[in-house]
């Protein structure tokens, strides 16, 4: 068996787990209609953003951390599911 080079190990390795993610049953759930979307303004706790809430219950608050990255969170049955000032990432 030939020696590879580092760069064609990495390039095999991000190849498989590329494979190994598309392969794998992906899941995800239907919002339904928007029912109410609210603006959000900054708090000590909260950057500015939205709140959405949809037909079937699912909420989904998406914040404004810079003019480069929002922070998205959403949960079903109208609750996030995260403590404020606590880093959870969907």
């Amino acid at each position: 068996m030939p020696i590879q080079s580092p760069r064609k190990q990495a390039l095999a390795a991000a190849l498989a787990i590329t494979l190994a993610l598309l392969a794998a049953p992906l899941a995800a759930a239907s919002l339904g209609s928007l029912r109410m979307l609210s603006a959000t303004a900054a708090t000590a706790t909260a950057a500015p953003g939205w709140d959405i809430i949809t037909s079937n219950g699912s909420r989904l608050r998406i914040e404004v951390l810079r003019s480069d990255v929002i922070h998205v969170q959403a949960g079903r049955n109208g609750v996030s599911g995260f403590a404020a000032g606590k880093s959870q990432d969907c």
